[in-house]
Formats: structure tokens, C-alpha cells, sequence
């Protein structure tokens, strides 16, 4: 025990002596100084001087400056500067016991500024709310419209079906957020905010389409991108020889589930049952069958049943008053009347929709 505390007294002697009475080696030392500024000539405070092939270093100081003690035996001196945002540069010394050193600030730096405006964006630099579609991977599906493109690729959207023959479908990026105000999103086409509506855009014409939707968006376009922003970029040219494409797609395109309108003898029975239905119980006790069809009567004549919205009783009638009494009374209108009578029954539906080809 008493050996162990004599040991530790003589180390701690010796390290007190060595700081108080530096060695002849650490006398012998040869000093490098600097200054470390930008182009301005501004001092660079925090620089960290590295000398190379050594853990020798130091800092500057808010002048800075710095000194470092370099071991007389090296025979090339070589220093490290480095500081973040600038260039870092590697200086041989020499024989010389002062540098100067100038480091340009960084402008590759720049790439860590979020620039997304008009469509420029890096994909992992956006809060995540985004919908990339690549067009050019779709067109083996020959789409009609954009609305077609985005319908079952893009994630979170709201696609109507278009009701016209211009195919302009409603795209709800961030839902209905308004009752009567607009809820379409905003479109920007190569940049420029675009004030037409997607069916002037020909989707053959598109290489991608980005969807955002959170509040970045609103950061860059204002508040015209509070419904969203589709983003269209379009297909360049290239340099090279020039290369010419052909795509042709052939198809039908027909109905899918569509309901049938209602035959002639189906609509009539449809009137029946509303009329019969928005009356009383007293009604029809007073007027029994008022709506029946006066050829299939069974309580009551057919005189009496025609005689009952008659102000002056007739005492004969036609079988075609009784047609067009039992038709207006099921509230249709002459022509419908007339076309009954002549035994004429279209089949609008059949007219108007056929088995297209595309």
C-alpha cells in the first residue's frame, strides 16, 4: 500500500515538472502562425487547422488567428483548413513561419435550399404529400382525357366521369373544402399556371403528372393552391437524329350497367301508382277506379267513371274520350296522348346510346 502511494507521488511529481520545465525537444519546436479570412477579408472565426500526417491542431480565434507548435524533425509542414459552408484547402508551409489563407464559401451549399416553385423540386426534400405519375409507362392504355391518367393511379383523388362529349371530368385533389366556391385544384403546365381546363390538354402530349397536397404547395403558389396543385410537365424534344412514333389503338365502347327506361305499359303503371298513391281513402270511396283503365272497369260503368270530373253529365261517350280522360287524369300531355293513341312507343334510351367505335 505505502509502495503504490510513493509511485503515485512521483508520477504526479513528474508531469508537474514537465509542464513548469518543458523539455529541451519541446523548447526546440518550430512556431507556425496564420490568418485564416474570406475574399472581403473577413476573419474567420472557428477554422480548424489541421497539420497533415499528425493529431497536431487548433482553431482560430475571432481574429483569425492561430498558432501551432510544429516538432523540428518534420521535413514537409503541410496544414488543413476546413469550415462548414466553405472550401476546405490543404497549404505547404515551407520554410515560412506565417500564412495567410483564403476559403470561398460553398455554392453547392445551395441544394439545400428547398426550391419547389413552378414544378422544381427534389422528390425527398417535399413533406411527403405527393402523387408522381409517369405518363409515358400509360400509354398502352390509350387514355381519352387526363382525368383517365390519373383515375386509378394517383392515390387520395376524387375523379368524376365526364358527362359531355368534351370529356371534362371535376378533380378534387384535396376534397370539398367550400359549398359554393370553386374546389378544382391548381394546374401548372411546364411552370405556368394554366386557366384552361385539362381537356384542352392533349394526354398524349404528357410525360409526368405530380399531385401535391399538403401545405407546401400553399407555400409556393399562395392561396390558389388551397384545393392543390397538378403539376404537368410535357414532352421535350431531344437532341439526335430525329425519331418518328406511331401508336394506334382500335375499341368499342358501350354502356356498362345502365338502367332501362320504363316501356310504355311499365311508365303508365308507374302514373297509376303515383296518382293512387297522393290521395285519401275517401277519394277513392268517392270516386271508385278513378284511375283504372276504363277497359278493364269492374265496380263501375264506364259512363259513370267518365262522368266524374264533368261539370255537365254526358249520356254517351267514345272509346277514345275514355282513352284520353284515363291518360290526362295519369297527368300525361297531348302529344304523349296522341302517340298512344296512334300505338307509337319510342325507345329514347335505344336511340340515343350505341355501341360506339374508337
Amino acid at each position: 500500500m505505502k509502495s503504490s502511494r510513493n509511485l503515485f507521488i512521483l508520477l504526479w511529481t513528474s508531469m508537474l515538472v514537465h509542464q513548469l520545465f518543458p523539455s529541451r525537444a519541446q523548447e526546440n519546436n518550430r512556431t507556425v502562425s496564420g490568418y485564416v479570412h474570406t475574399a472581403q477579408n473577413t476573419p474567420l472565426e472557428g477554422v480548424t487547422v489541421i497539420l497533415v500526417g499528425t493529431q497536431i491542431g487548433g482553431a482560430t480565434d475571432s481574429q483569425g488567428r492561430f498558432v501551432l507548435q510544429v516538432p523540428q524533425e518534420l521535413t514537409s509542414v503541410t496544414l488543413s483548413f476546413s469550415y462548414k459552408g466553405y472550401v476546405g484547402q490543404t497549404v505547404e508551409v515551407g520554410d515560412r513561419d506565417e500564412v495567410s489563407v483564403t476559403l470561398s464559401a460553398v455554392s453547392e451549399d445551395l441544394d439545400e435550399v428547398v426550391v419547389i416553385g413552378y414544378g422544381t423540386a427534389k422528390r425527398k426534400d417535399l413533406t411527403g404529400a405527393v402523387a408522381s405519375i409517369q405518363a409515358t409507362k400509360l400509354e398502352t392504355e390509350a387514355p381519352r382525357s387526363i382525368q383517365d391518367l390519373l383515375r386509378g393511379n394517383a392515390a387520395g383523388m376524387i375523379i368524376g366521369q365526364g358527362r359531355s362529349a368534351k370529356g371534362d371530368a371535376t378533380l378534387l385533389v384535396r376534397g370539398s373544402g367550400t359549398l359554393k366556391a370553386g374546389n378544382s385544384p391548381l394546374n401548372v403546365v411546364d411552370g405556368v399556371i394554366f386557366d384552361g381546363t385539362l381537356a384542352d390538354i392533349n394526354p398524349n402530349d404528357i410525360q409526368s403528372i405530380d399531385i401535391l397536397k399538403d401545405a407546401s404547395a400553399t407555400a409556393v403558389y399562395g392561396a390558389k393552391a388551397a384545393n392543390g396543385v397538378v403539376l404537368i410537365t410535357t414532352k421535350k424534344g431531344s437532341t439526335g437524329k430525329p425519331q418518328i412514333t406511331v401508336n394506334a389503338n382500335v375499341g368499342f365502347v358501350e354502356n356498362a350497367r345502365f338502367p332501362k327506361v320504363l316501356s310504355g305499359e311499365q311508365f303508365l303503371a308507374y302514373r297509376y301508382d303515383y296518382q293512387v298513391g297522393r290521395r285519401t281513402k275517401d277519394y277513392h270511396e268517392q270516386y271508385p277506379e278513378m284511375f283504372v283503365d276504363p277497359r278493364k272497369l269492374t265496380g263501375v260503368s264506364a259512363l259513370d267513371w267518365y262522368n266524374y270530373d264533368r261539370d255537365t253529365l254526358v249520356t254517351s261517350v267514345t272509346d277514345e274520350q275514355l282513352i284520353r280522360t284515363w291518360l290526362s287524369r295519369l297527368e300525361l300531355k297531348t302529344p304523349e296522348i296522341d302517340n298512344y293513341l296512334a300505338g307509337q312507343i319510342t325507345d329514347w334510351q335505344d336511340l340515343v346510346f350505341q355501341r360506339g367505335f374508337q
